[in-house]
């Protein structure tokens, strides 16, 4: 009488054993591996769509600024008491915020009539901690703080000329003798039309001046926070040169004189 074989020798569920530790153990693997991606790329992602969006702002902007009648400025200590936030880039504008239009000068000249005053910086805000959960210590790392990458990047607008008149030149706006007068911090994220947050999640914000006022390159930094954290102290070191950190810049090329 044939006897039918049951179940399985010892030998057999051993090796079947360590068949599925080893198919365990690549899963493993390949599913960590492709989480350190996803933080990666989100985080990249992230910093690259907050740069986007304070690049698209500027260029629409900056296009129509007057060449003569900027100034980049640098404040001599940024929000948390230690390096700049950022450069300062001021200017007066033909543009109602509103509508959008031009205004011009009705004395026949046809050039632009400059009735208020913009100015574009980077700032901390007030309510940091609270916003994000955590203190950043800020530096100072060649006069800037590169520590920080929760700055935001502000719009202002001030009219330092209340006379509203495009028949007379005389009454246009300059810009500003004192411009780091009108630099607050905000609290929150404000979007009024007169001191408005344009992007969130800078590390720093540069502008210079080229070949003599008629190029302005803006130089836009922005970190990869959360694979960042995980390989240094976010808010106690100078992010400026790390890996994680993202870059944009661009040049403008103002219209008017």
């Amino acid at each position: 009488m044939t006897q039918t074989r049951q179940g399985f020798t010892v030998a057999e569920v051993m090796i079947a054993m360590a068949v599925g530790s080893m198919i365990l153990l690549l899963s493993t693997v390949a599913i960590l591996g492709a989480s350190r991606v996803f933080a990666t790329t989100s985080g990249r992602d992230q910093a690259i769509r907050d740069l986007n969006k304070a690049r698209q702002n500027l260029e629409q902007n900056l296009i129509q600024l007057s060449r003569s009648g900027s100034q980049i400025y640098k404040p001599a200590a940024g929000s948390l008491n230690t390096g700049s936030d950022g450069d300062v880039l001021n200017f007066v504008s033909a543009v109602n915020a509103t509508t959008g239009q031009i205004h011009v000068l009705t004395d026949g000249s046809g050039q632009p009539y400059y009735f208020k005053n913009v100015l574009y910086y980077a700032s901390v805000p007030t309510d940091h901690d609270t916003l994000y959960g955590q203190a950043c210590v800020g530096g100072n790392d060649g006069g800037y703080d590169h520590h920080c990458p929760h700055k935001v990047l502000m719009r202002a607008e001030e009219d330092q000329n209340a006379a509203f008149d495009p028949t007379d030149a005389s009454t246009q706006d300059t810009v500003l003798a004192l411009p780091g007068a009108f630099l607050g911090r905000p609290t929150g994220f404000p979007k009024q039309p007169a001191r408005r947050v344009v992007s969130v999640g800078l590390l720093s914000f540069r502008v210079q001046s080229l070949s003599g006022g008629n190029e302005l390159l803006l130089t836009l930094q922005a970190l990869g926070i959360p694979e960042a954290r995980k390989k240094f102290a976010v808010g106690a070191v100078s992010a400026r040169q790390s890996p994680y950190a993202v870059t944009h810049s661009f040049s403008v090329f103002p219209k008017n004189p």
